[in-house]
């Protein structure tokens, strides 16, 4: 059983009135104790809102 799971992630920006553009659609995985990852992918990709969309909503 992972330590952390993301089941059907889903991360869109608002727009000025237009629709969101989808940054990920459907994105599922597990992060496992005692392991390290990492997120990558070229500049403007979205790593960091992707990965700020998996803090608790108390961290926001």
């Amino acid at each position: 059983m992972p330590l952390f799971e993301a089941c059907d992630l889903s991360i869109a920006y608002a727009g000025d009135g237009q629709a969101a553009p989808v940054r990920l659609e459907s994105v599922s995985f597990g992060l496992d104790a005692g392991r390290v990852y990492d997120l990558t992918g070229p500049s403007g990709a979205g790593e960091v809102h992707s990965a700020a969309g998996l803090r608790p909503d108390d961290a926001h």
